[in-house]
């Protein structure tokens, strides 16, 4: 979703061509591609293509039909579904997540009663120095594990229209394993040359899944680590937080002290109190 967009701006420096997303006035049409209705996308993966999912690599497939082009990736993550869709639905982490995103703004929020969400975000990316927007309606499906998206047509986006969905599902394979499958489709202005669209097709739709890739095992490794922390809940003094090492000095401290005041009342009892001892001999003290 990120990469693709920014690969068509770095086309589009280089012909020193752009133009600016703004929400003084509505994009030049209303979507003139089919958008995703949200439900899961079936597919297929061959025996050779299963083997490479296995290595952690991304299973691609791409489509051309003149300016316009269609690019699915399927990805097999070491994380849960839930981990995987809260990564794609943070949008506010974006720009620490996602390579070249600036910021991102939401303007808009809802939640219905059955789960569903619908979303609206300024994105502004930067690239070589360049800041560029555009205006995303995102839809989050949670009985079907799906986030699409559509241009919010209310605003003008720096594109002609792009619509995609994500999909996280159950690895067939592996317990805990999540695989992932992201398309886009994208429609490029008349005057972009074709050899744009075929790299969005390409690499840069292959980058649009790494991301998500790193920062979800991330995620899942960090959770993996808590949970082997001791259940049950201790209130520690504050300079305990600071580490073993002042505890070490504390204690050391302490002891010091304690092992001095036994030494002055050792010294003190023994020069107070005379020994009562009878001797053998005269029977007297």
């Amino acid at each position: 979703m990120i990469s693709i967009f920014i690969y068509i701006f770095i086309s589009l420096i280089c012909l020193n061509i752009v133009y600016g997303a703004t929400k003084s006035k509505k994009h030049g049409h209303d979507g003139v591609l089919e958008i995703y209705d949200g439900k899961p996308i079936p597919y297929t993966v061959s025996d050779e293509q299963a083997k490479k999912l296995d290595k952690g690599d991304p299973v691609t497939f791409n489509e051309r039909i003149g300016k316009s082009g269609r690019g699915v990736v399927i990805q097999d993550v070491n994380a849960s579904q839930l981990i995987c869709m809260d990564k794609i639905r943070d949008l506010a982490s974006y720009h620490k997540m996602v390579p070249k995103v600036k910021k991102v703004t939401i303007y808009d929020s809802v939640k219905f009663v059955n789960g569903t969400s619908k979303t609206g975000a300024e994105f502004q990316v930067g690239v070589f120095g360049l800041k560029f927007g555009y205006y995303l309606l995102l839809t989050h499906e949670p009985k079907y594990q799906t986030l699409t998206w559509t241009l919010d047509y209310k605003y003008n986006s720096d594109f002609d229209d792009n619509v995609g969905h994500w999909q996280v599902m159950p690895h067939p394979k592996k317990s805990g394993w999540t695989r992932v499958l992201y398309s886009t489709k994208v429609k490029l202005f008349n005057w972009i040359p074709e050899f744009v669209v075929n790299f969005l097709t390409g690499k840069a739709l292959i980058e649009s899944t790494t991301w998500l890739k790193k920062e979800a095992e991330l995620e899942a490794l960090k959770q993996s680590l808590e949970n082997k922390k001791p259940a049950v809940a201790v209130t520690l003094p504050k300079w305990f937080s600071n580490g073993g090492a002042i505890l070490h000095e504390k204690w050391t401290k302490a002891k010091e002290a304690a092992d001095k005041e036994f030494e002055i009342c050792k010294s003190k009892f023994s020069t107070a109190i005379k020994p009562n001892i009878r001797s053998p001999k005269t029977g007297k003290f």
